[in-house]
């Protein structure tokens, strides 16, 4: 019951981002938000849910310290996309807004429609997206558009790592 008093508080406005170590407790108490992880093995949970709480391994894993995360900056890559800088080369969150988008990078990547719909295609094929669906795009293409009317968010694999 005392807990909450014991954690760290974060505001965020609509659009901003946090980057959080994979070793600190956090929780959602009010909105949507798109969290992305570094590939994991596990997921230990806290409380407050259903699912199995295993509080020894919890304790031994996550960071005791306090620390004040800050807010994520923000940049335009080359292709015109937003993108939320975090301090990991494990993958880049972007944010593609109502407009074109013609991509053209060898990557492996996951597009996640938040708001309105989107299209997604190469000049063989297309995907439709409604808010709340998701499609990926494998590496071998190469070449694809991304048409926009809403928000999308697009989780990528830097070149670096495949």
């Amino acid at each position: 019951v005392l807990m909450p008093y014991l954690l760290n508080v974060i505001h965020l406005r609509p659009g901003e981002a946090v980057y959080l170590k994979p070793t600190v407790l956090h929780a959602y108490v009010k909105g949507n938000g798109v969290e992305l992880m570094s590939l994991s093995d596990n997921v230990l949970r806290g409380g407050l849910t259903h699912k199995k709480v295993d509080v020894p391994e919890l304790i031994s894993v996550m960071t005791k310290s306090a620390s004040s995360p800050n807010i994520c900056k923000k940049s335009t890559d080359r292709f015109l996309r937003e993108r939320i800088e975090t301090p990991t080369d494990d993958f880049n969150l972007l944010v593609l807004k109502s407009g074109s988008y013609d991509i053209n990078e060898a990557v492996p990547s996951l597009i996640l429609c938040t708001d309105g719909v989107a299209r997604v295609g190469t000049s063989n094929d297309h995907i439709e997206l409604k808010e709340g669906e998701c499609c990926f795009v494998p590496s071998c293409d190469e070449e694809y558009h991304v048409r926009v009317n809403g928000k999308v968010f697009q989780a990528v694999v830097p070149e670096t790592l495949e």
